[in-house]
């Protein structure tokens, strides 16, 4: 084919038409690349969003990353597009939950902030990370999502390690007993590195073999720790109920200072967990509201309770009179034998802090403390 040049000047016409397909072509590749980072971010987050929201589905988890890890490890995908992705995989991973769980607006309005950040930060160093040969990358992406797991439930701490990425696996105990000795943030090692395994194993037909023994070596790790925990023999058994309810049910009962509210939220559940043969039954945090008026009458009812049924009971309680959210245990006998008050507490509350003193009962010759929510971040409890 000639050179432009060449050509005679009635032929102009042809090279600005050819210019502008050209233009238009690598717009539409530049528009492709955006929408499959868009879509790769939606995937993502949709599934770990959907395991947040429905535990029973957390093992999608195992598949999250993937679509949002493919595009980091493929190297085509530049910074601005897997930052694209990352706020997609942001926003699909937080609004959903923030509509299921309809929390207060600051709240609602911070987490979607925070998460999107998170998220962002994910993808975008994943296409810095999985360009590494080898296993070394999927094990930087596997450390990598610790770190960001470990800062979301610490930096920003509304609920604690319930915050965490992976918290729902703890619809599944059997699969996860090694986070006994590990804690947690294992678990996300694990999702990380072996979808970062994965994704490499299309990228890297050349390191296949090794990524495949990395593969079944954490596998095997993960099989026998958890073999090991379950043919451990425990030192005994002690049986506990949790009682919660929605707002919903409580309105509709008439709340827990109604007398329909309270058998419905405090009596029958103590009475059907004891039936089971719990000994301990806990309640929620801020389940009541007592103060030096209304303590004493609300001790009797706990301890009447407590006696019909022959159990211990846990109750998280606002002291009004002294402004502390506090747990109390009560006994079988109906008398309060601990209370412990919240240390640490979250950016959303204005309770007086506790000092930390800790409250230890003894429950058929086994041990029991109480915590509450934020303050299972920190060792020192």
């Amino acid at each position: 084919m000639k050179n432009k040049e060449n050509w005679p000047c009635e032929n102009d016409m042809f090279f600005k038409i050819w210019d502008n397909l050209s233009d238009a072509s690598k717009i539409i590749k530049v528009m492709h690349q955006d929408v499959i980072c868009r879509l790769a971010g939606l995937g993502s987050g949709l599934l770990l969003a959907i395991s947040n929201m429905f535990p029973i589905f957390v093992p999608l988890q195992i598949i999250a990353f993937i679509p949002v890890f493919y595009l980091g490890a493929s190297a085509q995908i530049r910074s601005r597009g897997m930052i694209v992705a990352g706020l997609y995989m942001g926003l699909a991973y937080t609004l959903p939950q923030l509509f299921v769980f309809r929390l207060p607006v600051p709240m609602s309005a911070l987490l979607l902030v925070w998460f999107t950040i998170i998220m962002v930060f994910i993808a975008w160093s994943s296409g810095k990370l999985l360009i590494f040969h080898g296993v070394s990358g999927a094990l930087a992406m596997g450390t990598l999502l610790v770190l960001i797991d470990w800062i979301n439930f610490t930096a920003i701490p509304i609920w604690g390690t319930a915050q965490s990425i992976v918290r729902s696996w703890s619809q599944y105990p059997n699969f996860i007993q090694f986070v006994s000795q590990t804690g947690i943030l294992c678990i996300i090692f694990i999702l990380g590195t072996l979808q970062a395994i994965a994704v490499k194993l299309i990228f890297e037909p050349s390191m296949r073999r090794r990524l495949f023994v990395t593969t079944a070596s954490i596998i095997l790790v993960i099989l026998i720790a958890n073999l090991f925990m379950y043919f451990s023999k425990p030192s005994g058994r002690l049986k506990v109920a949790a009682v919660g309810w929605t707002t919903d049910y409580s309105s509709e009962c008439g709340g827990v200072y109604s007398p329909e509210g309270f058998n419905a939220l405090i009596a029958s559940p103590a009475n059907t967990a004891a039936e089971t043969g719990a000994r301990l039954i806990v309640y929620p945090e801020l389940a009541i509201e007592l103060s030096n008026e209304n303590r004493e009458e609300w001790l009797m009812k706990l301890a009447q309770i407590t006696r019909s049924c022959n159990i211990f009971l846990a109750i998280g309680y606002w002291d009004i009179s002294s402004n502390e959210n506090r747990v109390m245990f009560v006994s079988p006998s109906g008398e309060v034998i601990g209370e412990y008050t919240k240390t640490y507490l979250t950016p959303f509350e204005d309770f007086k802090k506790g000092d930390g003193r800790l409250i230890k009962i003894s429950i058929d010759g086994f041990s029991a403390g109480a915590m509450i929510c934020q303050d299972d971040n920190f060792t020192r409890l």
